[in-house]
């Protein structure tokens, strides 16, 4: 594990892990544990290598049929591998180029008909592909405007209903967002103040509607209830030496049916 950017969930309870850096190229690595891998565990696999086409990767996810999709933001694009791929193996899809205005992309989650949502943290947008998105492809739909509220957009996840939430890292808050929103629209909730301003960097959601956030500056994951709104008080916190949090920029919450 090296400079470690993320982590999800496989079906069985293995995980991912993202290395931004590490590898024969520095250019970073993806790494297998098994379920339940405690201590200085070995990995079962790693993607790495000069055919990867890794570069900084960030973020990391898997489809219904274990594909793995890795966000690089070394050069703003998205790799896909096959399940369980290991070694230094090319992707078999590669997202990236000027026409998918992806600028510092930073975190991805896959909606049930398997569109990509993608945060960019730069342009303050949110990006969505088709499943079949392939090579320097136009996104289907864009999330972006003054309206949006996007300010340094980072971490992303989908609720029960298909709402979109976003943890706002400048903006100091996590924005919800009405399923299938485009354009230049206005959150339909927002939840700000207390920890959050301290800058927000993922959100996640349980199969309770709970909302989990990592507030990397405090060394805190805060859990929200479902119906939270506005200047909600957590109904958890996670914070203290024995939690050995120290900077937790990304986390997964699962595995869970539905996922």
């Amino acid at each position: 594990i090296s400079a470690p950017g993320d982590v999800t969930f496989g079906p069985s309870g293995d995980f991912y892990v993202t290395n931004t850096t590490g590898g024969p190229q520095n250019s970073g690595t993806v790494e297998l544990f098994a379920r339940g891998s405690t201590g200085n565990a070995s990995p079962v696999s790693i993607i790495e290598g000069d055919n990867t086409a890794l570069n900084q990767p960030t973020t990391s996810m898997l489809d219904d049929n274990g594909n793995i999709y890795v966000i690089n933001q070394g050069n703003s694009s998205l790799t896909i591998y096959r399940a369980k791929a290991n070694g230094n193996v090319a992707p078999t899809r590669t997202i990236g180029g000027d026409n998918t205005q992806m600028d510092e992309p930073e975190a991805l989650v896959m909606d049930q008909a398997g569109n990509l949502y993608v945060t960019q943290a730069l342009s303050n947008a949110v990006t969505v592909y088709g499943p079949q998105a392939d090579g320097n492809a136009a996104p289907l739909a864009v999330l972006a405007g003054s309206n949006t509220g996007l300010n340094g957009p980072t971490g992303a996840a989908l609720d029960a209903s298909g709402n979109l939430w976003i943890a706002n890292y400048y903006g100091q808050d996590l924005l919800e967002f009405a399923r299938g929103a485009s354009g230049n629209v206005s959150p339909i909730n927002t939840i700000s103040g207390g920890d959050l301003a301290g800058q927000p960097t993922d959100v996640g959601i349980d199969e309770s509607g709970n909302i989990y956030v990592t507030i990397p500056s405090s060394n805190i994951i805060d859990v929200f209830a479902a119906n939270a709104t506005g200047s909600a008080t957590p109904v958890r916190r996670i914070s203290g030496s024995n939690t050995s949090l120290n900077f937790p920029v990304a986390m997964a919450v699962g595995p869970f049916s539905g996922q």
